[in-house]
């Protein structure tokens, strides 16, 4: 998982903007196909007007899916993102620890070692 959780975001956002503008076109399509005439031309059309505007539905459907996977992603980096900071914080502070620790250990020589002094 790599990327900006924000910059995720955004594209899931998108993803549901385009959803919604193709929704709009299909009923945009499901309109023209209100004719009144009627003949064999006619209902071709109308036949194919339908099929269409199924075919931009089932795309929307499909947008919307990939976005709310794209945010599933963005959550899914953002924890790691957190996780990953909080490890190295964590590693981090027992290197300091250890250091200081093995410094003082091993700057005092034996007698003081014994002595309770190192």
């Amino acid at each position: 998982m790599v990327g900006d959780p924000e910059q995720i975001w955004l594209v899931a956002t998108r993803l549901g903007d385009e959803a919604e503008r193709v929704r709009w076109l299909a009923r945009r399509v499901v309109g023209a196909g209100d004719v009144a005439w009627r003949s064999p031309t006619a209902s071709l059309f109308h036949s194919r007007v339908a099929e269409r505007a199924h075919g931009l539905r089932r795309c929307a459907v499909d947008l919307e899916t990939a976005a709310r996977l794209v945010e599933v992603h963005a959550h899914a980096v953002s924890v790691a993102r957190s996780e990953l900071a909080r490890v190295v914080a964590r590693g981090a502070g027992l290197r300091t620890g250890l250091g200081a620790g093995l410094g003082a250990g091993l700057g005092a020589g034996p007698g003081a070692r014994a002595a309770g002094r190192g």
